[in-house]
């Protein structure tokens, strides 16, 4: 599955604006971001299946932020977008 990054979060990842993530269920993406980029995790969960309050997650359009807990399956073409609220904006 690809994870898209948005801009302001793409420092905590070497700059990408795209993650691919081995898992077979959403509620994997919270432990796979932990492994893979430590440092992006921090900023995006609370735990592995809670997002940090600015945060979204979209998988193939559909909100899923709060549903990070269950085991909604994903197939590796799906795609996850991460979208963050903009401050002042």
């Amino acid at each position: 599955m690809k994870l898209t990054i948005p801009m302001p979060l793409r420092k905590y990842c070497e700059e990408k604006d795209v993650i691919y993530l081995n898992v077979h269920s959403i509620n994997q993406i919270g432990k796979a971001v932990e492994i893979a980029y430590q440092k992006l995790y921090k900023v995006l969960f609370v735990s592995n299946t809670q997002l940090n309050g600015f945060a979204n997650i979209f998988l193939n359009g559909i909100l899923v932020s709060d549903r990070l807990n269950e085991t909604i399956v994903v197939k590796d073409d799906d795609t996850a977008e991460c979208i963050v609220s903009i401050a002042g904006g």
